[in-house]
């Protein structure tokens, strides 16, 4: 089973999927693409931590490195599963991943509002 796949791709967002679904229907025309999803409750806390350590554990079933790729959130979760475990991943493909992944758009607002608030 691992070894047929070429790609794991990763989603953090059961509601966002249905944009992702032309682009792996397109990918998985020249290569095999498995997903991974990482879900919690709403009012369950969660980090990227937990979502890392449980991605582990399923690419542990792969004896070799694997290419991964994720958008948005998902791609932040394999961005830092790679920065991890360098040796578990053959390549990395992130669309729209900042290079600090914790900025999110939050961040930025925060920022935005202090400068207001100081301009007053």
């Amino acid at each position: 089973m691992s070894n047929d796949t070429d790609v794991v791709w990763i989603s953090s967002s059961h509601v966002l999927q249905r944009f992702d679904r032309p682009l792996l229907q397109y990918i998985s025309q020249y290569m095999n693409v498995n997903q991974w999803e990482y879900h919690h409750d709403k009012d369950e806390g969660s980090s990227i931590d937990e979502a890392v350590d449980l991605m582990y554990e399923f690419l542990a079933q792969y004896s070799h490195p694997i290419h991964l790729a994720g958008h948005g959130a998902g791609g932040a979760i394999a961005l830092t599963f790679a920065r991890r475990y360098p040796q578990k991943v053959c390549s990395l493909v992130l669309l729209a991943v900042a290079s600090q992944p914790a900025n999110t758009w939050h961040v930025h607002y925060i920022f935005a509002k202090e400068i207001i608030y100081y301009e007053l």
